[in-house]
C-alpha cells in the first residue's frame, strides 16, 4: 500500500473515530481500535468511498480483515478508474 493511500485512511479513521491521535499500520485491524466497530466501519467506508471517489460493494466490505486490505483494495479500484478516465479524455 502506498505512503498517500495510508496518510488519507488515517485521515478518515481519526475524523470518524474522533481520536486524533491513531496511527493506522496495514496489519492493523478493528480489534486493535476501540472504536472500530461494525457501525463506524460503515461510516468509515462511505467516507472512503467518497474521499476518493468510489464505490465499495457490501461484499467486499464483509472480507476486509485490516488496514493494509482496505488500503489494496482502493489502490486497486482507483487503477481500475485511471484508464476508464484516460480514454474518456482521448475519445
Amino acid at each position: 500500500m502506498k505512503d498517500i493511500t495510508l496518510e488519507s485512511l488515517t485521515k478518515v479513521f481519526r475524523k470518524v473515530l474522533k481520536q486524533p491521535d491513531i496511527i493506522l499500520t496495514p496489519s492493523t485491524t478493528a480489534a486493535d481500535l476501540e472504536r472500530w466497530d461494525s457501525l463506524h466501519n460503515m461510516i468509515i467506508m462511505n467516507q472512503l468511498e467518497k474521499e476518493f471517489s468510489i464505490k465499495i460493494e457490501m461484499g467486499e466490505v464483509i472480507n476486509l480483515k485490516n488496514v493494509g486490505e482496505i488500503g489494496e483494495l482502493i489502490e486497486t479500484k482507483i487503477a481500475l478508474i485511471i484508464p476508464s478516465l484516460q480514454k474518456l479524455e482521448t475519445d
